[in-house]
């Protein structure tokens, strides 16, 4: 907890990755994974504060303020800052998801522009930070996968599983309970994420305990590492990478 205190209290910017990996020997992943959930913590309680005063950042645009040079001064994410400068000049939903993701819908050409820099200068909320978001994912859930088969234990993936509308189904079920560090464990479920202590409970409210509920005991594997909560939970294990040690 204390080193991951003192990492949190350097890594203020994408530059502190790299530096902090190599003066603190942590892996450019794990830094990565806390800076962006930090960052994206950070935007989300931000976010309601940025379209309160939505018209005010539309009129510093029109005064001549680039959408960048915006986000900049609120530090705030600059593809984020697009949407809500489209949002004030009455931009629908959809409509400014489609420009998000191809700006030559835009015909002015200040305003194409600037969208176009804010989505290339945004590392966590452009298009192709998304799409790597997902590649990470399924890297997570293949590699737990290949650990599973290696172990010969049967399981359905969550694709695989039958379920209703809006049921939350863990990336693996087995079809009978197997033996984790002398625990029982009838799920898990694959992070490609660390596990800071706000991501971990945030996990458990949403996914692990409706799991837990439905399918009793289970396992989460958070392979960038994680901090050890102060609060364990009944019928839930918390492990890293070192599981393909098992």
């Amino acid at each position: 907890m204390e080193e991951y205190r003192l990492v949190l209290r350097q890594l203020r910017s994408p530059d502190d990755v790299n530096r902090l990996s190599h003066s603190m020997g942590i892996e450019r992943e794990v830094l990565w994974s806390i800076y962006s959930q930090e960052r994206v913590k950070k935007m989300m309680f931000a976010h309601r504060d940025m379209m309160n005063k939505a018209d005010i950042l539309l009129q510093k645009w029109k005064k001549g303020m680039s959408i960048t040079e915006i986000a900049s001064a609120e530090d705030f994410a600059p593809a984020l800052m697009a949407r809500i400068i489209l949002h004030a000049m009455g931009t629908s939903q959809k409509r400014t998801r489609k420009i998000m993701k191809d700006p030559e819908l835009v015909s002015d050409q200040r305003l194409r522009e600037e969208i176009e820099e804010a989505i290339k200068n945004d590392l966590l909320y452009s298009p192709e930070a998304h799409e790597e978001q997902a590649a990470r994912g399924v890297w997570g859930e293949e590699r737990l996968f290949r650990w599973l088969d290696s172990k010969g234990w049967e399981y359905v993936k969550q694709d695989e599983m039958s379920t209703g509308a809006g049921v939350k189904t863990p990336d693996a079920l087995f079809r009978r309970p197997v033996d984790i560090r002398g625990n029982p464990v009838r799920w898990i479920d694959s992070k490609a994420l660390f596990g800071s202590p706000y991501e971990i409970k945030k996990g458990y409210q949403k996914q692990f305990k409706p799991y837990i509920e439905r399918f009793g005991p289970g396992a989460v594997v958070y392979w960038f590492g994680y901090v050890r909560p102060e609060k364990e939970w009944k019928d839930l294990m918390i492990i890293d990478e070192r599981l393909e040690e098992l």
